[in-house]
């Protein structure tokens, strides 16, 4: 059976489920306000805590050795609430949840975007694109692309080689794993030349996968290239925003 068919099969059966059983939420499995929230109950909503504004510059960027990266950004405190909305993104084939996350992650960049701006998404090892259906943070940056009108580009940079999860890897062991995984092809280095890449990405930790990409990106001619993530965890005693409830009404 091809994965559109079993893709598709899995979203018959969903609907199926969702005619019979009321919406509850992805982390308390409360029932759901869909006109509030498709995914979350207003108590979990509440949960999720946006990420300061300078957090990934201060505690992320400046950490990085020859860091690659202008920019920075992250958007929300990785907590367990969280933690099940990435979960549902990634294993439970949930993309207009991923979409919609990306609206809200690029509307926490204040950044300056211009006609040379291009999304693009961390890539997929083929393999486990395949296993998975799709890639997450494609569809976060698709997302981000509908909310800000910048182009998504997802052909750009390719995982040239299958890498262990990161998991559970420290800093050194990370940069390690993720060395040279991924390329830019010979025949799309034209129109990486001289424009500002926004490189986008579900979780973020040590930064070390995003400073990979944009170390290709920047041999390639980019003439800039920031980050943004989902993502991150927090540690005790660094500095995150108040909760802003009205904020995260999506």
């Amino acid at each position: 059976m091809s994965v559109a068919v079993r893709r598709y099969l899995q979203d018959v059966g969903r609907g199926l489920i969702d005619l019979v059983f009321p919406a509850s939420c992805l982390y308390c499995r409360d029932a759901v306000d869909l006109d509030y929230h498709p995914a979350l109950c207003r108590d979990c909503l509440s949960e999720l805590q946006p990420a300061a504004d300078q957090f990934a510059e201060q505690h992320i960027r400046s950490r990085l050795n020859d860091s690659c990266l202008d920019q920075l950004l992250v958007a929300f405190h990785f907590n367990e609430v969280v933690r099940a909305l990435i979960h549902a993104v990634k294993y439970r084939h949930m993309p207009k949840l991923a979409i919609k996350t990306g609206k809200i992650a690029i509307s926490r960049a204040a950044w300056e975007l211009s006609s040379q701006s291009l999304l693009v998404p961390v890539p997929l090892h083929p393999k486990r694109q395949r296993e998975r259906g799709y890639n997450q943070s494609e569809l976060i940056a698709t997302g981000i692309s509908s909310y800000s009108g910048l182009p998504l580009c997802c052909n750009l940079l390719q995982r040239s080689r299958y890498t262990n999860s990161q998991t559970r890897l420290n800093r050194r062991e990370r940069q390690l794993n993720i060395a040279n995984a991924f390329i830019l092809p010979a025949k799309v280095k034209k129109n990486v030349a001289g424009k500002d890449i926004v490189l986008v990405d579900d979780v973020m930790t040590t930064g070390t996968t995003l400073n990979e990409c944009a170390a290709v990106l920047k041999m390639a001619g980019a003439a800039s290239v920031r980050g943004i993530a989902l993502a991150a965890p927090i540690r005790d005693g660094e500095d995150v925003s108040p909760r802003a409830d009205d904020f995260l009404l999506f």
